[in-house]
């Protein structure tokens, strides 16, 4: 009967041991394949030309211009843009149409300021 008793034991015992040989394994195997990818340019930001997407209205206008690099993480553009008033940079491509029409406004508050109607 105790030789039994040991045997069902030791096959237990073995099986807990088993599984978590296994999961070790696994586990160990999972950090190896994240470091493995890990490593690759995955989701890296890449530089576009303005040229390809946006409209020349946006990219060139009387007080700005939109630079031709615009980095992007596949789905926001960073915009830089130079204007009459300064450097600007601007993430998402409604952002870039606020920011155009804002310099607009800027410098027709600009040209009423500089007219007589203001004195």
């Amino acid at each position: 009967m105790r030789a039994k008793i040991n045997i069902e034991y030791d096959f237990k015992l073995n099986k807990i041991l088993y599984v978590f040989f296994v999961g070790a394994v696994a586990f160990l195997l999972s950090a190896v394949i994240d470091t493995v990818y890990a490593d690759n340019a995955y989701e890296v930001p890449r530089v576009r030309s303005a040229r390809t997407f946006l409209d020349a209205k946006i990219i060139k206008g009387p007080h700005h211009t939109v630079r031709d690099r615009v980095s992007t993480d596949g789905y926001l553009h960073r915009f830089t843009v130079d204007s009459d008033f300064g450097v600007f940079k601007v993430t998402g491509d409604s952002a870039l149409r606020k920011l155009v029409k804002e310099i607009a406004a800027i410098a027709a508050l600009r040209e009423i300021k500089q007219s007589d109607v203001f004195a």
